[in-house]
């Protein structure tokens, strides 16, 4: 009966996953930045990757998935000043520092963050080189890839080398429209998060890719030209291309949440000017305000309230956690920003229903 209980229920016929994590490939594992779930021992890729997995996978609140990143990351530090575990010979020279084993976990993940020589010479549009090693038989562009997924043409199109993409487009081979296997970026996209428009109009007049191609999350090269500030890229997006600049992911945001993230007062305003729709909300309840409070905007949340046409609404808590704007930068440590936004709600409450109740 004990055993029956250990194992599970009558109901579940005892059947179960148990997930086995030893000390050393936490350690590892946490060197890199991951953190570890505690409800089902898988580790994730920083604060934001556990955060997401929390609410998406357990159901848990915003501020409760917050909370467990704490955990895991006091967890972690707990486990680096813990004692190393027994071995059969316990002397000094057995057993390597915490210093040098972070120093080792440091070196080897450097080691494998270095790219490929091939993917490195796309990277840096040394054309001779890729001709040397691809002769050699050193690399295949075709077929070479780093650990995320992305082959050469997506290093030299982010990196705007126009002549090396079409030396491994047109002489190569490499499919002009690869994209990574992990979250669908091509080339298009690529180009435009880093401004090169002139590889984005190759890729669009001379190997027609689409300049609306959404990535796996159903984001798009606007979203991502808009992300990082690039107003050229975006001008030729929409006056050249005549991309759907009102696209929306698959979370249901437009260019405006991702300008409001990143804090550009500039591109809110061209936006703007441009006709979009700076009031959306998006299918979590999530405001531009919200998006660039998280991240302590505070001169994008003073624009969205007082120029960009934000108000009470946009204030509000969101649809499944209840949470503001106010208390989303409360939670990630913009406390003068928080006390701010509570103001501005404070202000609309009273504006609309005499109370701040």
């Amino acid at each position: 009966a004990k055993r029956r209980a250990r194992a599970g229920s009558d109901r579940d016929g005892g059947v179960g996953t148990i997930a086995l994590l030893t000390r050393r490939r936490l350690l590892e594992n946490g060197a890199n930045g991951a953190l570890l779930c505690r409800r089902c021992g898988h580790m994730f890729a920083g604060d934001k990757g556990l955060a997401t997995h929390q609410q998406v996978k357990h159901g848990r609140s915003y501020e409760s998935a917050k909370a467990a990143v704490a955990e895991s990351r006091v967890a972690l530090v707990a486990t680096r000043a813990a004692p190393l575990a027994f071995r059969a010979d316990p002397s000094p020279a057995h057993i390597p520092s915490m210093s040098a084993n972070l120093q080792r976990r440091r070196r080897d993940g450097a080691e494998k963050d270095v790219l490929p020589p091939g993917l490195a010479a796309a990277r840096d549009g040394d054309l001779d080189a890729l001709r040397e090693l691809s002769a050699r038989g050193i690399f295949d562009p075709r077929r070479c890839v780093d650990r995320h997924g992305s082959n050469a043409l997506h290093w030299a199109a982010g990196s705007g080398h126009l002549g090396t993409c079409k030396h491994l487009v047109d002489a190569c081979g490499v499919d002009a429209r690869s994209t990574q296997v992990r979250d669908g970026r091509n080339a298009m996209h690529w180009a435009a998060r880093n401004g090169k428009t002139d590889v984005c109009e190759w890729l669009w007049r001379e190997k027609g890719l689409s300049v609306d191609a959404p990535t796996r999350d159903g984001t798009t090269p606007f979203h991502w030209a808009v992300w990082q500030g690039h107003l050229a890229t975006c001008d030729w997006l929409v006056n050249v291309a005549s991309c759907d600049w009102r696209a929306l992911n698959s979370f249901g945001c437009n260019a405006a949440q991702w300008a409001a993230q990143s804090g550009d007062v500039g591109m809110c305003e061209w936006l703007r000017r441009l006709g979009l729709d700076m009031t959306l909300l998006n299918n979590n309840g999530h405001s531009a305000v919200h998006k660039a409070a998280v991240k302590g905007r505070r001169e994008t949340c003073e624009w969205l309230l007082d120029v960009g046409g934000l108000g009470a609404d946009h204030v509000a808590p969101d649809y499944h956690d209840g949470m503001t704007p106010a208390e989303m930068a409360r939670l990630e440590g913009h406390d003068d920003l928080a006390a701010w936004l509570r103001e501005r709600e404070d202000g609309f409450k009273l504006a609309n229903n005499g109370t701040t109740d």
